[in-house]
């Protein structure tokens, strides 16, 4: 019976939570590929989903009718929004907000007016849906853990939680982020977690979205994230390991 069901949005997150299990073996499910196996000495699977909201929405509801999991992990990487984020840096996400971007930000131009959708119903809809939050038990365990059992190669990285903002494409530009971090108050952005927290609150299951911040704000993303990948899904993927297995014994500090 699987206990847990992992999600990632690319290729090379999933392998870094599969080189983590015990009998990591790859396979399809349904409309997805990815790994079964023990992952922190807990039956898992870890699904690729592909990148953005709805990828990550479908992939939920589509593996939780096939596994029937205990819990549900999302993980993945980030890009810093907030100054106070640094590349390596380990976040839980305590709130998603969708997280809309006009395709062009001029200097110093930051109002809703740059928001451009297809008519006034769609956009008022979107810049007003409700924010998708995360189990506060689990939320408040994976802090206490990961706080309390830093391993050599987390002990320069700042563990945190924060408000995530879940946009449609990479946030590459500093423009971009200065935007999102004014308009929305968030501190980091990837495209999966509003559609990951969204699906479990509909099917009823605790869940947990663990970063770790893949570029610096204002830094170059795609350059940074090259440079930095291989390390920081080592680094996340056993943040994760260590965030199961003491989910498991429900610690709360």
């Amino acid at each position: 019976m699987t206990e847990i069901c992992i999600i990632c949005s690319h290729p090379r997150e999933a392998a870094a939570v599969a080189a983590r299990m015990s009998d990591a073996r790859k396979r399809h499910f349904g409309l997805y590929c990815g790994y079964e196996g023990s992952f922190a000495g807990r039956a898992a699977v870890a699904g690729i989903a592909g990148e953005g909201e709805n990828p990550a929405y479908v992939a939920v509801r589509q593996l939780t009718q096939l596994f029937h999991p205990d819990v549900l992990f999302n993980f993945g990487i980030a890009g810093a929004v907030s100054e106070r984020m640094h590349v390596g840096d380990i976040v839980l996400v305590r709130e998603s907000i969708r997280c809309m971007l006009p395709a062009v930000v001029a200097d110093n131009t930051f109002t809703d007016d740059n928001l451009v959708f297809p008519d006034d119903e769609t956009r008022e809809h979107i810049l007003r849906s409700p924010s998708a939050v995360s189990d506060a038990i689990m939320l408040q365990s994976a802090l206490c853990s990961l706080n309390s059992h830093k391993t050599p190669h987390m002990r320069q990285r700042t563990v945190c939680s924060v408000r995530i903002g879940c946009s449609p494409a990479p946030m590459e530009g500093p423009r971009m982020r200065e935007f999102a971090r004014k308009r929305f108050q968030v501190e980091a952005a990837d495209m999966e977690s509003y559609g990951f927290l969204s699906a479990a609150q509909d099917v009823n299951l605790p869940a947990l979205c663990l970063k770790i911040i893949s570029d610096a704000c204002g830094s170059d993303a795609r350059t940074e994230f090259e440079r930095h990948a291989r390390c920081l899904f080592s680094v996340g993927s056993e943040c994760l390991e260590i965030v199961v297995e003491h989910n498991a014994r429900a610690t709360v500090c």
